[in-house]
């Protein structure tokens, strides 16, 4: 199993508009502390818009399974292991 990149400390809240730094927010907080909304989703696209896990392509990374928090790696296996742990 490889990860390429794990999930990163902070991520950018998928609701807020802001652009200040309440928008920024602990990948471990389930809700923005500056909209309320559920931090979660993040988790539940691929860069690419569609949903996480639909299947490997390539990226910046290369061939690699990618989530939108930034979180990349090779196998499914750690992909579903990622997803455990945000949810």
């Amino acid at each position: 199993m490889t990860v390429l990149a794990s999930m990163p400390l902070t991520v950018a809240c998928p609701h807020c508009t802001t652009g200040d730094e309440e928008t920024i927010v602990s990948s471990s907080v389930r809700y923005c502390w500056g909209c309320g909304q559920p931090i979660n989703v993040i988790h539940e696209s691929c860069i690419c818009g569609k949903p996480v896990g639909h299947g490997r392509h390539r990226g910046h990374h290369g061939l690699a399974y990618y989530c939108r928090c930034g979180f990349v790696a090779t196998t499914r296996e750690e992909l579903e292991v990622h997803m455990e742990e945000v949810r």
